[in-house]
């Protein structure tokens, strides 16, 4: 158990390591899902009804009200922390995708979700207590392979994306081409870093 920390890191440390990591993921998650809930009422009505809001077991409003304070428990946890930078980076990433619509169109999309896995992985690596410059190479490799391959979540939902106008990867490059394109990239970025 001790080998999946830092080197030197104290085995009575490791219980406080793991129930800091497990509220800092349970809120890194629950901040994207009520986003994904929040933006994603349309689609959701026609590819996943059960999801509070499509349901109508959440209104909006209080949707909203759960995603300004899960933000901030988040901002102040993660200052708690010392992994400030890698949250903000996952709140302007979810501002970008739902706000500014970025996720409407593929390519930012998956970049999207590429950098919410550098933001995941890194406070992941910091959280665990090694050096975040160990972890680069990893969750350079990592996230690489997220940007060519996510799409493939998106086969499933192809007619609410195009009832809500989102153009996502499999619509962009047709169903063919798409698995093409989600299969290379799962050949080419396997993950093979040098750290």
């Amino acid at each position: 158990m001790a080998s999946m920390f830092c080197k030197g890191t104290d085995l009575a440390e490791v219980p406080a390591i793991m129930a800091s990591s497990l509220v800092y993921v349970f809120l890194y998650a629950y901040n994207i899902d009520i986003a994904n809930n929040i933006a994603g009422s349309i689609e959701d009505e026609i590819n996943k009804p059960d999801r509070p809001i499509a349901a109508k077991t959440m209104s909006l409003n209080a949707a909203k009200t759960r995603y300004f304070v899960s933000t901030a428990a988040y901002i102040l946890y993660s200052y708690y922390t010392h992994v400030l930078q890698w949250s903000l980076l996952w709140i302007i990433t979810i501002f970008s995708s739902y706000m500014l619509h970025t996720s409407k169109f593929g390519p930012t999309k998956d970049l999207s979700m590429s950098l919410g896995t550098v933001a995941q992985l890194m406070a992941a690596w910091e959280l665990g207590g090694s050096p975040s410059d160990r972890g680069q190479d990893w969750v350079k490799t990592v996230s690489i392979g997220v940007f060519f391959t996510v799409s493939i979540q998106d086969f499933r939902d192809v007619p609410g994306d195009l009832a809500s106008g989102r153009l996502t990867m499999p619509i962009l490059l047709g169903d063919p081409l798409g698995r093409t394109y989600a299969v290379l990239g799962l050949i080419i970025f396997q993950p093979c870093p040098t750290a």
